[in-house]
């Protein structure tokens, strides 16, 4: 039986690594505008002239004026964002949010079971070598 529980507790810390990189999201390097931001519709990291990083879910315009979205205990709060006090945005790269929420654990699991099944040597299926 030692074997299957050894084999459960790598599924588990597998599935611990698989969440924590569910939350991963990943930002492009180049920046773009307000008006970019605006439109683009996807989540968003500014760095503030004071070096400060806030991510919002969105950037919108509305009555000549642009807003940050960001999303705080369930609740949604609207920031008032000022051109001048902005140093860049970088909007969320989708391929490299998904590569790394996707391919990173697929590497990560396929790194574990492959050192499970050397270390194990064929004991879990009944090979004594």
């Amino acid at each position: 039986m030692k074997p299957l529980e050894n084999h459960i507790n790598h599924l588990g810390f597998l599935l611990a690594i698989l969440i924590f990189f569910q939350s991963c999201t990943v930002y492009q390097s180049q920046t773009i505008s307000l008006e970019e931001a605006s439109k683009s519709n996807v989540k968003s990291r500014v760095e503030s002239a004071n070096g400060k990083k806030i991510r919002f879910a969105r950037i919108y315009h509305e009555e000549g004026d642009y807003f940050g979205i960001q999303r705080s205990k369930g609740n949604l709060i609207k920031i008032k964002l000022k051109a001048d006090q902005i140093k860049r945005i970088n909007p969320k790269n989708k391929t490299m949010t998904v590569v790394a929420s996707i391919g990173i654990p697929i590497a990560v699991m396929a790194g574990v079971v492959l050192a499970v099944g050397l270390s194990d040597q064929g004991s879990y299926w009944g090979n004594s070598n």
